[in-house]
């Protein structure tokens, strides 16, 4: 018994050097995000701190490390190496070990439901924008609850949900924050009329934003749907020069498809071949870039939808071992009671039978 509570008390302050090791890479990685607003690239030792926490121990009094290992581990798959299902694995346990900090896990939901509005699947991105709303509400931080809102606001739009969607530009109208903000409001008040085909209300609105961003590559998706609104009203000249500023500050192929289609149709009216042949081959090649980026996106999605319809698969599981580990608890338990009521009257039996042949041979020797 000694023996295997040294092994135990060893075990235990091996687990904890480790432990604390795997909490000063979270809080690192924390102070990166908080601060700089940068995530924190060092896979290898988010990789040691999962392996060290990813066990019965450490889920049950480290969850929320583990938890932020895994949401960090999936930002590095999906923004640096392209591994979308990937990332979408690690914000699922994330997300199933329920962080502590409900920003953390806003952002978690927020990223799966990202993956699902790049795919178009707008109402599976609903469920996880949804879920990321009601978490940053709880963090009192103002800002990403507007930011999030304006989340809904966008899918709901897609949807056609027009009703909600006008609920929701009612509230985020009311904040007055940042201008990053600012511009998402007036980018997404442009969404809701184009949407509605209301296309003169949208370049109202497209070109309100514009003044808000801060750099010229976040401009780009104002600078696309301004493309589309002139290209529907047959206004090539008009939509050319966005079409060029796309090319020159985007390197998103759904962007740059939808630019070099623009100057496609431009040389083609100035019946300039070599330019049109150019931007063709350019355009095919980005198109390529497009589409293996949307299946990559599409990976994750069967990933994504098995979670919501199934969130905690092996909770049966556990379930029954849990049970199992208690029956087997309280079998010890009463063998031991047992041992000790059954010792005890063997006791008493022997004391009694030594008292009776004491009294015996007293009475032979009288």
């Amino acid at each position: 018994m000694r023996t295997i509570i040294c092994i135990l008390g060893m075990m235990c302050i091996c687990s904890a050097c480790h432990w604390q090791e795997a909490k000063e890479v979270i809080t690192t990685a924390d102070s990166l995000d908080q601060s700089v607003h940068v995530v924190y690239s060092d896979t290898a030792a988010l990789g040691r701190t999962i392996r060290c926490l990813n066990n019965p121990l450490g889920r049950l009094f480290m969850r929320s490390t583990l938890g932020k290992a895994y949401y960090y581990m999936g930002r590095n798959l999906e923004d640096t190496y392209q591994q979308v299902a990937g990332a979408a694995e690690c914000y699922i346990e994330a997300d199933r070990l329920q962080i502590d900090d409900p920003i953390c896990r806003g952002r978690v939901n927020s990223n799966m439901a990202y993956i699902c509005a790049q795919n178009n699947n707008d109402s599976l991105a609903l469920t996880f924008y949804e879920r990321a709303s009601y978490n940053f509400e709880g963090s009192s931080n103002d800002w990403l609850y507007a930011q999030s809102l304006l989340n809904l606001c966008e899918i709901n739009i897609n949807l056609h949900n027009y009703i909600i969607a006008d609920n929701l530009l009612q509230i985020t109208q009311t904040n007055q924050l940042d201008s990053v903000y600012q511009a998402r409001y007036y980018e997404t008040c442009g969404l809701y009329h184009y949407e509605r085909q209301q296309y003169d209300s949208a370049l109202v609105y497209f070109k309100r934003g514009l003044n808000y961003w801060q750099s010229e590559e976040e401009k780009c998706f104002s600078y696309l749907k301004q493309v589309q609104i002139y290209l529907k009203f047959n206004v090539l000249e008009e939509a050319l020069p966005y079409a060029q500023l796309i090319i020159e500050h985007s390197d998103n192929p759904n962007y740059l498809v939808n630019a070099y289609y623009c100057l496609m149709l431009e040389a083609n009216t100035r019946n300039d071949v070599q330019s049109l042949n150019q931007y063709s081959h350019i355009r095919t090649d980005v198109q390529r870039l497009l589409n293996q980026g949307m299946v990559k996106d599409a990976e994750a999605m069967p990933i994504l939808e098995e979670y919501l319809q199934n969130p905690l698969p092996w909770r049966w599981g556990w379930i029954t071992i849990v049970c199992f580990i208690i029956l087997c608890i309280i079998l010890i338990i009463g063998i031991v009671i047992y041992r000790r009521f059954a010792t005890t009257q063997i006791k008493v039996s022997n004391e009694q039978i030594v008292s009776m042949s004491a009294q015996i041979k007293k009475q032979t020797d009288e």
